[in-house]
């Protein structure tokens, strides 16, 4: 099946607020193959990254991640943008 629904979040420094997205999507009814989930990491300095290898290991969905390289915070509708041009 194909990709039907993108959940973008942009992300920087939000580990602890990541479980509680993925146990979000988790919980969905809508068929997890058809939908994924894309992190935008802006920079981040705490443990984004374990809390993602974890949860692809636990969830299901389809779990991307892409590094915004730009030097200091990036807005979120910038971050949000470049998600989704990275959408399937």
């Amino acid at each position: 099946m194909s990709i039907d629904l993108s959940v973008v979040t942009p992300c920087y420094n939000k580990a602890d607020h990541l479980i509680n997205h993925f146990i979000s999507l988790g919980s969905q009814t809508f068929p997890h193959d058809r939908f994924e989930s894309i992190i935008i990491d802006d920079g981040s300095t705490d443990h984004l990254m374990p809390v993602v290898r974890e949860a692809r290991k636990i969830f299901d969905f389809k779990i991307r991640v892409f590094y915004l390289d730009r030097p200091g915070y990036t807005p979120a509708p910038l971050a949000w943008n470049f998600g989704i041009k990275r959408a399937s």
